[in-house]
């Protein structure tokens, strides 16, 4: 199980703000996202449910491994390092510098396995490897 963070009243919150429509997809990715990194720490962070590593340079962002968030009618699975992460479903979106998202409408969107190998991926990456990440 991921670690908590320090302010478990805030994560306990964010989930109880969170649209009765998505609250299963969230709580799917939850899960999912715990069972997968069982040492990230789990916080509130960027108003977003963050997943990172402890101990790694720069915290929440350098240490990073996903986000999960969601907007008026999907929920978000966000990599602030999803461009260097090897991703063959071509399931991340975004254009940005740096993180990728994959949006989901259903619990049945994404494989699971895709999901799984994509935090695996991210758990990882090191971007101060200075070889990509990898």
């Amino acid at each position: 199980m991921a670690r908590r963070g320090p302010n478990r009243s805030k994560v306990v919150a964010w989930l109880d703000d969170c649209p009765g429509d998505l609250r299963d997809i969230v709580h799917a990715l939850r899960e999912l996202v715990r069972d997968v990194a069982p040492d990230a720490v789990e916080d509130i962070k960027f108003n977003t449910l963050c997943y990172y590593k402890p101990g790694h340079a720069y915290g929440s962002i350098g240490g990073n491994v996903c986000m999960i968030s969601w907007k008026s009618d999907r929920a978000l699975l966000s990599f602030i390092h999803g461009a260097q992460l090897p991703d063959p479903r071509h399931l991340l979106k975004g254009r940005a510098k740096a993180k990728r998202f994959v949006e989901l409408r259903g619990l049945m969107d994404v494989p699971r396995a895709s999901l799984e190998n994509l935090i695996r991926a991210a758990v990882e990456y090191n971007p101060m490897s200075g070889d990509g990440g990898l």
